[in-house]
C-alpha cells in the first residue's frame, strides 16, 4: 500500500512537471505580403515581379519561407540585406 501511494505521488509530480515544461508552439504570422507590381496588375513572360513578405513568429523561433508557382522562376535577393 505504502509503495503504491509512493508511485503515484511520483507519477503526479513527473506530469506536473512535463506539463509545465512543455509550452504551446505558436504559428508564425504574415504580417505584409506584396508583390511589386501588384498582383492585381498582369504579369507577362519575361517580366520581373518583386515579392516582399513580413512575417513574425510569436515564439521568436527562426522563421524559413518558400515560395512556389507553376510556371516562372524565382531568383534569389540581389543584395543579401534583403532578406532581414
Amino acid at each position: 500500500m505504502k509503495k503504491s501511494c509512493v508511485n503515484l505521488v511520483v507519477a503526479t509530480v513527473v506530469f506536473i512537471v512535463y506539463l509545465a515544461g512543455c509550452a504551446r508552439n505558436e504559428p508564425p504570422v504574415i504580417d505584409r505580403f506584396v508583390t511589386d507590381p501588384a498582383s492585381d496588375n498582369l504579369v507577362t513572360a519575361g517580366d520581373t515581379v518583386k515579392i516582399i513578405c513580413e512575417a513574425t513568429d510569436p515564439d521568436g523561433d527562426l522563421l524559413a519561407y518558400k515560395f512556389q508557382a507553376d510556371g516562372g522562376t524565382f531568383e534569389g535577393p540581389v543584395d543579401a540585406n534583403d532578406i532581414l
